[in-house]
């Protein structure tokens, strides 16, 4: 059984609509579930918007339960996703012997929004603004972080990785007499390796951000003035 948020399940959700389409967040105010809710909410519409809490519980329950409930759609943020993942989420869907999971395209629902066309009709754009301005602040805006974007993603793919990846644990105690016997075997074990490898990229990782913030130019004030 699927919990969506607090006491609700999908079971009392299944009695308001036909469908139903779980998406990332913690509550019905969640930014994903008002915004796709107010999409989807048209004449003869028949699908409630439900939050499921973070992406992987999403794809878990989507791998879980789609043969029983064929009728719940389940919807992430792209995030570290391959093209060639995120496409084959999109054929045929929905497909009865494959999870009604989807994809977004990019990377996530915040990103659609990033539209010099669509953010010109807001009231809030600054009197005398045009598209070209927008155009220009959206892209330094961008550009002062595309390096770190970059870095965040190789390191949320090796985690993923990790996530999915099954370890075979110790089991005979004999081989485990001292403190530096335990040791050494850890550290003979490839899974201890890769554990380095990704804790020294975010030593790194670290460094960079606080170098940048030290010598990077300002680029925020820029794109507030559009």
């Amino acid at each position: 059984m699927v919990r969506a948020q607090g006491s609700a399940y999908p079971e009392s959700v299944r009695q308001k609509a036909s469908h139903c389409l779980f998406v990332e967040g913690e509550s019905d105010g969640a930014f994903d579930v008002v915004i796709i809710q107010a999409l989807l909410d048209s004449p003869g519409a028949n699908i409630e918007v439900r939050p499921l809490g973070p992406s992987h519980k999403i794809r878990g329950a989507a791998e879980a339960i789609h043969k029983t409930h064929p009728d719940y759609y389940f919807l992430i943020d792209r995030d570290h996703q391959e093209d060639a993942f995120v496409e084959k989420c999109w054929m045929n869907f929905p497909d009865p012997n494959e999870s009604n999971l989807l994809v977004w395209r990019r990377r996530e629902l915040e990103n659609y929004f990033i539209i010099p066309d669509y953010l010109c009709k807001s009231p809030h754009l600054k009197k005398g603004k045009t598209k070209a301005d927008l155009e220009r602040a959206i892209l330094s805006s961008c550009q002062g972080r595309l390096y770190l974007d970059a870095a965040n993603l190789v390191l949320i793919g090796i985690r993923e990785r990790l996530k999915d990846k099954w370890i075979e644990r110790f089991s005979d105690s004999v081989c485990f007499p001292t403190e530096t016997d335990a040791l050494a075997a850890l550290k003979k074990r490839p899974e201890w390796a890769e554990f380095s490898n990704r804790s020294n990229l975010a030593h790194g990782r670290r460094i960079s951000q606080k170098k940048a913030a030290r010598y990077r130019p300002r680029v925020h004030g820029r794109a507030d003035e559009a």
